[in-house]
């Protein structure tokens, strides 16, 4: 806990020495929730001191108020990628609710911050997991990721920005596209509503694409195919689930063909295919 409580003093040093800057404070392990506003994220040495568990755990939403107060930037962005599930009871008996960890800066509630931008985005919802693959990132951080290239961003004229609001609807989207099993995880965005600039892309974005046939009982014995404007083709086997696919914005052609007989089209449409997702039915 010391060397967190003083990395975080100088993130918050040097963050403020513009009022312009962006603060992005980003967790990536356990969590719990002992309420709705409050979180609890657990460090490397979390349950090392047997009276006091807490005292090596960082109290979140307490850490985010003493952030928005202590620190000079206006622009503060929290990415948690932890699990908010309630404590065990036995966790209750032993050492009650009241130690939710320790908060590092602290502050009162003030009418001077309500200038500063500080959305956060939890990787589950309340009382829910947030779960992680062997030997990969875990899925809110692969979407975070693969958000940034294209999924949360929007048009802007003359180019496209990954935007506060937009974050989370392209953060799920690319957490649906891998079609993970285990049990439904979507990002869960708080005080988002905002405009600013995150990401700005450099290049046309990337568009979470779903691909099915309508009649789902079709799906087993289809060919899916999209042709790019520029007769690139692009097949996928036929498979039980829909086919989530990366494409560029633009315009695509796609159809559903038989596997026992590709002269037998299922399915054909145009699409122009945009952030954060397109979905085309066959």
């Amino acid at each position: 806990m010391p060397s967190v409580r003083q990395a975080v003093l100088e993130w918050m040093g040097r963050a403020g020495r513009n009022q312009e800057n962006m603060a992005v404070f980003f967790f990536c392990g356990h969590g719990l929730a002992f309420g709705e506003a409050e979180n609890t994220l657990l460090l490397e040495d979390f349950g090392g001191n047997p009276v006091n568990p807490m005292a090596d755990a960082i109290a979140f939403d307490s850490m985010r108020l003493g952030v928005m107060r202590h620190c000079g930037a206006n622009y503060q962005i929290h990415l948690v990628d932890a699990c908010r599930t309630p404590p065990t009871d036995d966790f209750l008996d032993t050492y009650g609710n009241r130690a939710t960890g320790d908060p590092i800066a602290v502050a009162g509630l003030n009418r001077r911050l309500r200038h500063k931008i500080v959305p956060v985005y939890f990787a589950t919802g309340l009382a829910s997991s947030a779960y992680g693959l062997t030997g990969q990132p875990s899925l809110f951080t692969q979407g975070l990721l693969q958000s940034m290239r294209g999924p949360a961003s929007r048009d802007k004229g003359a180019h496209w920005e990954v935007q506060v609001p937009a974050l989370a609807e392209g953060i799920n989207k690319c957490v649906a596209s891998m079609d993970f099993q285990a049990q439904p995880q979507y990002c869960q965005p708080h005080e988002t509503g905002r405009e600013l600039m995150i990401h700005r892309l450099r290049d046309v974005p990337e568009v979470i694409v779903k691909v099915f046939t309508r009649d789902l009982a079709l799906l087993p014995q289809a060919i899916l195919a999209h042709v790019d404007h520029i007769g690139g083709r692009k097949e996928r086997a036929p498979a039980p689930a829909p086919w989530w696919v990366a494409l560029s914005t633009g315009s695509y052609s796609f159809e559903a063909l038989a596997a026992v007989d590709k002269t037998q089209v299922l399915g054909q449409t145009s699409k122009y295919v945009v952030p954060p997702a397109s979905e085309v039915g066959l």
